[in-house]
């Protein structure tokens, strides 16, 4: 079994380099390569004696018990997509306008006919994630799971939906004031 972990130049631990630390420290360990020059680390595993199917059914544990996420996390991803679409859609609108020399509402037009399928698929394929969940409401062991799946289910849908239609229609009214200014983003 082999694995490639990149570290990030910042030189901040990522989930993966946690878990893949933990499995480092197994018994199953064989061989470790670093190439300096590409900063990566190869991790060659012997399992003599096992199967690799219950080898690989074990790193997902080791990951589970090694990486811990914030109690919050579903909410950071919800609104980690929300900003998300928001940006993309005034980002697009700036380009038009800015590099394209179109007025702001042909630009919000135009910039939301391009972004309606990057928006909608974003949110999509959250919100399919999380169907199953919301679909087990009333079994066992979903007591909490399912009413959560439920709010961020439907903070996906009126997220999405205030972004196609609230933030254009702003834009439109108040994003022509920032033309000739010279804004990031």
């Amino acid at each position: 079994m082999d694995g490639v972990v990149r570290n990030d130049r910042s030189g901040r631990e990522n989930a993966a380099a946690r878990a893949t630390g933990a499995f480092l420290r197994s018994p199953i360990l064989r061989d470790v390569v670093r190439e300096d020059i590409q900063r990566r680390i190869v991790v060659t595993a012997n399992v003599a004696g096992r199967d690799l199917r219950g080898t690989a059914l074990e790193v997902p544990s080791a990951v589970k018990h090694t990486v811990s996420l914030p109690a919050g996390y579903d909410f950071i991803i919800l609104f980690g997509i929300a900003i998300r679409n928001g940006i993309m859609l005034l980002t697009h609108y700036r380009h038009l306008i800015g590099q394209e020399g179109l007025d702001p509402a042909k630009a919000v037009m135009e910039g939301s006919v391009h972004r309606l399928t990057p928006v909608l698929m974003t949110a999509l394929t959250a919100a399919l994630a999380l169907v199953p969940i919301v679909l087990a409401t009333g079994q066992p062991g979903n007591e909490i799971q399912a009413p959560m799946a439920a709010v961020i289910l439907g903070g996906l849908v009126s997220s999405t939906i205030l972004n196609l239609l609230v933030i254009p229609p702003l834009f439109a009214r108040f994003g022509s004031a920032t033309r000739g200014g010279n804004h990031a983003g």
